[in-house]
């Protein structure tokens, strides 16, 4: 004579959700949202030409600029050397005269400290990474892009998308 067992009823984990009802027509469910990541760039520009040089900024490697300008004197020469010197500090030298400089991240059209013979000097400028979120309505085919924090979700866009759709923000 035992007793009897009870049955368990399991409550399924609450979700946010991946699909939003659009303003614009009104439908629902049909608001997808996609986020993408742009790594940080390191922009060098010419001192000769004016010419910018957009790399990717690759944390542990070193990275050479050439200038590809077939009429400025620099063509297919080294024009700045860039590596990592800590977590913040990148350390630069010139390709011409090999002058050397620590700059702090991030930089705004900094320039290179060198002792060349010219007074230009080669300029670097860097731009942190971005996150970018598209909306898009799959029936009315709506299409907003919003800037995204690293710790946006998917329903925090939705969210600044209304308050830009309604005015509010």
């Amino acid at each position: 004579m035992g007793r009897r067992r009870r049955k368990v009823v399991r409550m399924p984990k609450k979700r946010l959700p991946k699909s939003f009802d659009c303003p614009e027509c009104g439908k629902t469910s049909t608001i997808g949202v996609n986020i993408t990541s742009q790594k940080p760039l390191i922009i060098a520009r010419c001192s000769e030409c004016g010419k910018e040089i957009v790399k990717e900024f690759v944390g542990n490697k070193e990275m050479t600029f050439e200038c590809q300008n077939e009429s400025c004197p620099n063509y297919n020469q080294t024009i700045l050397r860039v590596r990592p010197f800590s977590e913040h500090v990148i350390f630069a030298e010139c390709g011409k005269c090999h002058g050397k400089t620590l700059l702090q991240l991030p930089l705004e059209d900094a320039p290179i400290n060198c002792s060349c013979e010219t007074q230009k000097q080669v300029r670097l400028t860097t731009r942190p990474a971005e996150r970018l979120a598209t909306l898009t309505c799959g029936s009315c085919e709506l299409i907003c892009y919003l800037l995204a924090s690293p710790v946006d979700e998917p329903v925090d866009i939705y969210g600044k998308f209304l308050d830009r759709y309604y005015g509010k923000g």
